[in-house]
């Protein structure tokens, strides 16, 4: 399976861009990958890919397979039996083994929030939120619980972004 590396970056961009001129936010192998739109690469150098500003941490090895998704493609994330599912815009999905805790506080700087225990939401595909029976509906339709504690947070964004 290949590596994922979350970027900060639109996929149309990703196109003219070198892969070390992206700022990734997170990176992890899948365990599951479905994908009819995104390009599984292979790292083709024989230097691996090292973050320096991480302490020269090694993301790709020579001959690693990869994927690069841009963070506003992820519609949300569902923790479920010690992995993370991130469902993409285009109905595509990858898994990883990583905790939900750890995605929560690495996308906490782009409109994404933990709604639930097991869920993390992006906010920009937020279509509705029926305070009353405590859940969201995003634009894929999916419908989502929202945890007591955690409804004051949707609320209070909403508020920000004059919507209610």
């Amino acid at each position: 399976m290949p590596k994922v590396l979350i970027v900060n970056s639109s996929l149309p961009t990703l196109q003219s861009e070198q892969i070390e001129d992206l700022p990734l936010i997170a990176w992890f192998n899948s365990t599951c990958f479905s994908s009819s739109v995104l390009e599984i690469k292979q790292w083709g150098s024989n230097t691996p890919y090292t973050l320096k500003s991480d302490d020269n941490i090694e993301v790709l090895l020579p001959n690693d397979y990869y994927v690069v998704i841009p963070i506003t493609s992820i519609v949300r994330v569902k923790w479920q039996s010690n992995e993370c599912s991130f469902l993409l815009n285009e109905g595509d999905y990858f898994s990883a083994l990583v905790p939900l805790p750890i995605i929560a506080e690495d996308f906490s700087d782009y409109q994404f929030i933990r709604i639930h225990p097991n869920h993390l939401i992006n906010l920009n595909y937020l279509k509705s939120f029926v305070q009353c029976d405590a859940f969201v509906t995003l634009t894929n339709t999916d419908s989502i619980p929202v945890s007591s504690e955690n409804s004051e947070r949707i609320i209070e964004f909403l508020t920000k972004q004059n919507i209610i």
